[in-house]
């Protein structure tokens, strides 16, 4: 089951009076002054890489319009721009559809082959997310999208994501300093090689319990469990300890795996935590 070409996401963070708040993108941590602390809500869209189909932006735009005032946090993907015959300047038009000037921009990057050899990277084609009978052996376009980014080495991986930060600074996306890998999974060597880039937050990390009616059987489900040992829905903020980076977990998971209804009961959950101590 692949992943869909944008999956919208939810993190819920408690941020403590006089204590940590926490941005997904820009990494801005803010001081509480009042005696009252808070719940925020963080909404994303992973970018997938894989194309940018006129109905999927109609549908990001649909959405844009009812909620106009919801900032998201956009974690973009540079492999768009890779693509075989890709124009830079369409695939920026199209990416703008779904942004408005209130969103951060952050980094999202999944194993495309045309994004590493793009990067001076050898493309590998396994492990894969589902198993082994579902490992590309040709590559007619463009593949590698279920490749886990952890599968190669920090200096491999320091180089996909300066040429990703570089090619969208250069069509004008900023200079993000937010990522989230694909398939959530950012190991040591990813986190090692972010915060060489200068990336001040990283946001992969999943509950595994979330996810397991959906991928239990495959290897991802797994994976996932071994990245992000001790994550739970209600788990929050907190700095790593292999690099300088504030993880922001991703609680809520993503809505190709958890419907409207479960995300809206952890919003709950939290909510009732808050009022049993207001000061968190």
């Amino acid at each position: 089951m692949p992943f869909r070409a944008a999956s919208l996401g939810l993190l819920v963070c408690a941020a403590t009076a006089g204590a940590l708040g926490c941005s997904a993108s820009t990494g801005q941590v803010t001081q509480h002054d009042t005696e009252e602390g808070r719940l925020l809500v963080i909404v994303t869209v992973d970018w997938e890489g894989r194309e940018l189909d006129d109905a999927n932006l109609a549908a990001m735009e649909e959405l844009r319009g009812r909620f106009p005032e919801v900032p998201l946090v956009q974690f973009l993907n540079a492999a768009y721009y890779t693509k075989p015959g890709a124009d830079p300047a369409d695939t920026t038009a199209r990416i703008q559809r779904g942004l408005l000037p209130i969103d951060e921009l952050g980094l999202h990057v999944h194993g495309w082959k045309s994004l590493f050899e793009t990067s001076g990277v050898t493309f590998r084609d396994t492990p894969t997310f589902w198993d082994e009978e579902a490992r590309v052996t040709g590559c007619s376009f463009d593949c590698g999208h279920e490749v886990p980014i952890s599968a190669y080495e920090v200096d491999e991986i320091e180089a996909v994501i300066r040429t990703s930060v570089d090619l969208l600074e250069a069509q004008g996306f900023g200079r993000a300093t937010g990522f989230r890998a694909g398939g959530w999974m950012a190991s040591d060597g990813v986190r090692e090689a972010l915060a060489r880039q200068g990336f001040v937050t990283e946001n992969s990390a999943v509950p595994a319990q979330l996810l397991s009616s959906e991928i239990g059987h495959l290897p991802l489900h797994a994976w996932v469990g071994e990245t992000w040992p001790g994550i739970t829905t209600t788990s929050q903020p907190y700095e790593l300890a292999q690099a300088p980076l504030l993880e922001i977990p991703d609680n809520g998971a993503l809505a190709d795996y958890v419907d409207a209804a479960e995300m809206f009961a952890l919003y709950e959950t939290l909510r009732a935590q808050l009022e049993v101590d207001p000061r968190r």
